[in-house]
């Protein structure tokens, strides 16, 4: 999209943007539960060490955790416009406005 242009809140471009970046702020705390719970299988033998990584993967369940309550208010801020640009698409469609 070029510069100065303008995309409605819900054109399908404006949809696949938040689900690639809803993907991308996601990966990287999952992966690292999947490893670090791999990790913890394989090699972790005391206490110690499972109590180490435990609480890095508590710190990246708690990253996931607030990357998807900001991308949950993030859809909360773009629900009322979506719904006022389909009420005003209708609304201009209605045929008194003719």
């Amino acid at each position: 999209m070029k510069a100065g242009e303008s995309r409605s809140p819900s054109s399908p471009t404006c949809d696949q943007e938040l689900l690639d970046e809803i993907f991308h702020e996601l990966s990287q705390p999952l992966t690292t539960l999947e490893c670090g719970l791999e990790l913890a299988i394989r090699y972790d033998t005391t206490l110690a060490q499972v109590r180490k990584r435990l609480k890095v993967l508590l710190e990246a369940a708690e990253v996931m955790h607030q990357r998807l309550m900001a991308l949950r208010n993030l859809q909360q801020e773009l629900e009322p416009r979506v719904r006022n640009v389909q009420r005003s698409t209708v609304e201009q469609l209605n045929p008194r406005n003719f």
